[in-house]
């Protein structure tokens, strides 16, 4: 499972009509538990054609994070690109077409959109992270490393980056380093299941293999269906 993040945001014009503002109110609730709502709110915020700018690029991302979380990817690469031409100062949007790119396996052009993000903000810790799990997928772990460095850095508390740099170092056989790595991810969020695995893996490594199986063995019991690549 590659470790990166998605990200989306949210203002506005004259509204034609009560409807229209109900749903362009509704399509801009990100804390709403009601997702499905949320979708076909702004699917019908994008359909009425009376929406530009930031309202406009956040519905298309809205409906960009549905079509990843389904797998559908070109066309969700489609809506996040739609969401940044509406609304180009929003690097979210990039990410999130990164990251889309590199779940269907092209890394050159997720790649492309880690590295304009950068030149956009360079202190963007999420983006470097993203960057480097490419680089490391590549195998240019000294890039990676690179990467997630600065992103710890910029954002000590980021699980993913602490997480990710656990592997590169597990990798380069610092595995002292790794283990330290995966218990500060473990300590910022003790509920995802990540760090764990791939510690398990820095424990095969060393030849701890009784460590190594009590945390594979937990994790399979918590999260049967991690994928880790």
């Amino acid at each position: 499972m590659p470790l990166r993040a998605v990200f989306v945001s949210a203002v506005v014009l004259a509204i034609s009509g009560p409807a229209l503002a109900d749903d362009l109110q509704t399509c801009r609730d990100r804390q709403t538990e009601d997702k499905a709502g949320r979708l076909e709110a702004c699917e019908k915020v994008i359909s009425a054609g009376q929406v530009t700018g930031k309202d406009l690029g956040n519905a298309l991302a809205v409906r960009g994070n549905a079509l990843l979380a389904r797998h559908d990817l070109d066309k969700a690469i489609m809506a996040f690109g739609a969401a940044h031409e509406a609304d180009p100062d929003n690097i979210n949007y990039l990410i999130s077409r990164g990251v889309a790119y590199e779940d269907k396996g092209d890394d050159d052009h997720a790649m492309a959109d880690f590295n304009l993000v950068l030149q956009m903000r360079p202190n963007m810790a999420l983006a470097l992270n993203n960057r480097g799990t490419l680089y490391l997928r590549k195998g240019v772990f000294s890039s990676a490393l690179d990467d997630f460095n600065a992103a710890i850095r910029i954002a000590p508390k980021l699980y993913l980056a602490h997480t990710n740099r656990g592997r590169v170092l597990t990798v380069n056989k610092d595995f002292d380093g790794a283990l330290a790595d995966f218990a500060e991810a473990e300590q910022i969020d003790p509920a995802q299941p990540q760090a764990r695995s791939y510690r398990c893996m820095t424990y095969t490594a060393m030849g701890q293999f009784d460590k190594a199986i009590a945390d594979c063995t937990s994790i399979i019991e918590k999260a049967p269906k991690i994928c880790l690549l």
